[in-house]
């Protein structure tokens, strides 16, 4: 890239299909309906057809997905690093921070995959993955956009707690 790789944009690749590249699992035949870039099962008519396609970096069965920030010094915070985590798909899940000498994990961050709990951050994210699923096209750019918003507030919970990493 032109300039220093930032925090979104390693979070932004974790969340890529692809896209405006001759390879975008968004666009033409090999996008779903309203763009999806969701590839589920194979139908039996897909498996009579030669050849694959690409596979994204963000797929629908991702169950986690995470950014490490490695914090180096003396002082205070020294050593104390920062994980970013993102439950369930990286292109629905806003990624949020959590330090190294953090003790305790909020209880909306402990869902259970078998265990339905909308109060749990697994559960919200799979729902607005299931509803950009619908019309992808139309959702993405909002997601991202809220994804953006988000995560740039978890960036200013860390910046105050240790100074710009």
């Amino acid at each position: 890239p032109s300039s220093n790789v930032s925090l979104q944009m390693i979070m932004d690749a974790h969340r890529d299909h692809y896209e405006n590249t001759p390879y975008d699992l968004t666009k033409g035949l090999a996008s779903g309906p309203f763009g999806t870039p969701n590839r589920y099962s194979p139908g039996a008519g897909e498996q009579e057809v030669q050849g694959n396609w690409e596979r994204g970096i963000s797929i629908p069965r991702t169950s986690d997905s995470f950014v490490v920030q490695l914090r180096q010094g003396e002082g205070a915070g020294a050593g104390d690093s920062v994980l970013w985590w993102g439950v369930h798909v990286p292109h629905a899940t806003t990624y949020a921070p959590f330090f190294a000498s953090q003790a305790v994990v909020p209880d909306s961050c402990r869902g259970l995959q078998g265990v339905f709990d909308p109060s749990t951050l697994l559960w919200r994210v799979r729902f607005v993955h299931n509803l950009m699923d619908l019309k992808y096209s139309y959702m993405a750019p909002d997601v991202r956009a809220a994804q953006h918003a988000l995560e740039g507030k978890g960036r200013k919970v860390a910046d105050a707690r240790y100074g710009t990493l």
